[in-house]
């Protein structure tokens, strides 16, 4: 009993710190220090099992991809890539509903704690194109923005169920794609397919690719210049290589598809090894630092304090905390005797694995808790019954849920703030996509056990 107590305790203790902005790791190790207490072993033993948890290859490889992400990303926003990619995609899109859509979800795929502020800008620019009111702009910015929880391999939530379980990040995805199809069809059909761009002549015409590239490549400046710390009191021009998509001020495709080539190379190096050719992680993100290093404009830029300050060591520090939470929770046998005559009570399983998350993620809005403390205490009840990936798809689907409805989620925050939208009238748009997108998870989770 000492042992379930302690170890409620301790998640009291991680969710409110992470509640009053704590770091990561401060909270972690708060909630290891309380767990090892309520273990009751001797000291030596204890020392062993963190010092296991801590030193494992699994820990080691988790927070070396978390740093090596984090790297890649202050690489791509520091070396002009992410501006200049952006740049080149509204070039390329001859929709200003269809550019709606992909530029919060390419911000999205770099983890920028309430990185929705990022996006904000050009989701803004266009929404005044397709007469949007506050409400659907920042609804559009948010969901497009998180729809690539479903579909990046670099999410530290899904890299960190890898390290924790053994499944593989490709087979996840192979069953949250269809999820993130779902979420960004039903967010286009709600906020952006009845919309209408503005008729030319009124000043600010955006009937073109070339007007709304325009603008938007304006904001894309702006945004990604504010990120990587730079001053942005101009339209900013060349970074990575040229910086500019063509010698002209209307380039033809093959130079758009040259510059969408060029700029997003890094991000292709690293994502085309890791799944389709399945090599390891790290190995596929350091494909993607070489070829930054290899193309990028290094002119104002020092790769030596991108390298001391690109990869993040209050994320890295958060990352091996939870692996070294999970090596004394596995250890626990108290905690897992009471789990497991809840789940004989007749509580079905699959319901453990919708309340703990949903309820983690929705207090402490942060999907690495909710991900992080639940597998260690829940997946060792599945008892290699071969629906594993299935139960950690619900497990997976449901943190996500109520990490992106939460009332403390700092790009909920930030980014009703800059569209000045109460947070309840947002949420009223956004609520039918987001369980939309999770009743696609019970329905695929339905079929995976069933089958």
């Amino acid at each position: 009993m000492l042992q379930v107590t302690g170890l409620i305790v301790a998640l009291g203790i991680i969710v409110i710190m992470v509640k009053k902005k704590r770091p990561l790791y401060q909270a972690m190790a708060a909630g290891v220090a309380v767990a090892a207490l309520a273990a009751g072993r001797p000291p030596a033993e204890t020392f062993v099992l963190l010092w296991q948890g801590l030193s494992s290859r699994q820990t080691l490889e988790l927070v070396f991809a978390v740093g090596l992400i984090s790297l890649l990303s202050r690489m791509l926003r520091d070396m002009g890539f992410l501006e200049n990619l952006m740049k080149a995609t509204i070039g390329l899109l001859k929709s200003a509903k269809i550019t709606m859509v992909i530029i919060p979800f390419l911000i999205g795929l770099f983890p920028v704690v309430g990185g929705a502020i990022i996006s904000a800008p050009l989701v803004d620019e266009l929404g005044q194109r397709l007469q949007l009111s506050g409400k659907v702009k920042t609804s559009a910015n948010l969901i497009f923005r998180h729809a690539v929880f479903y579909f990046s391999p670099f999410n530290p939530a899904l890299i960190l169920i890898a390290g924790l379980t053994g499944i593989e990040v490709q087979e996840m995805l192979r069953y949250l794609f269809p999820l993130g199809i779902v979420n960004i069809a039903a967010g286009y059909f709600l906020y952006l397919h009845g919309a209408a761009e503005k008729e030319a002549g009124t000043g600010e015409d955006t009937g073109t690719a070339t007007n709304t590239a325009t603008a938007a490549g304006r904001a894309a400046g702006r945004a990604a210049g504010k990120a990587a710390g730079r001053n942005t009191d101009r339209d900013t021009g060349a970074t990575a290589g040229s910086g500019d998509t063509g010698g002209s001020a209307n380039p033809g495709l093959p130079q758009k598809l040259y510059s969408l080539l060029f700029y997003g190379a890094p991000l292709f190096a690293s994502l085309v090894p890791f799944l389709l050719l399945r090599l390891p992680l790290l190995l596929s993100l350091l494909a993607g630092v070489a070829t930054a290093l290899l193309l990028g404009d290094r002119k104002d830029i020092r790769p030596r304090e991108i390298f001391i300050h690109g990869p993040n060591p209050l994320l890295m520090l958060g990352i091996a905390g939870i692996m070294v939470f999970q090596s004394l929770v596995v250890n626990l046998e108290g905690v897992f005797a009471l789990v497991e005559s809840i789940s004989k009570s007749g509580i079905p399983l699959f319901l453990l694995f919708i309340i703990l998350p949903f309820m983690l993620g929705w207090v402490s809005a942060s999907f690495s808790i909710a991900v992080g403390i639940t597998v260690p205490i829940l997946f060792p009840l599945l008892q290699h019954s071969g629906q594993e990936v299935f139960y950690l798809l619900l497990l997976y689907t449901s943190g996500f849920t109520s990490y992106f409805i939460s009332p403390v989620h700092l790009c909920q925050i930030v980014s009703n703030s800059y569209f000045n939208v109460r947070a309840f009238e947002a949420h009223r748009l956004q609520y039918p996509v987001i369980f939309l997108a999770f009743l696609a998870g019970l329905l695929i989770f339905g079929l995976g056990v069933s089958i």
